[in-house]
């Protein structure tokens, strides 16, 4: 998990709902964990994450 720490948002933490908020704000999603990437290198990390721990993806863009 050191490779994402500094980008994974957990429920609780003060940027979670910011992050959570898309441009549809009438789709409430819950997730367990947001990645907060911004280089494909985070983005491999943030899969190989998940993958290891069977963790679904979804992918929400909130910006250009």
């Amino acid at each position: 998990m050191n490779a994402i720490s500094d980008i994974l948002i957990h429920p609780g933490d003060g940027e979670f709902d910011r992050y959570l908020t898309g441009w549809n704000t009438r789709i409430v999603h819950r997730p367990d964990y947001i990645v907060a990437a911004r280089t494909p290198e985070q983005i491999e990390d943030a899969v190989r994450f998940a993958a290891e721990r069977r963790l679904p993806i979804h992918v929400q863009s909130t910006g250009h």
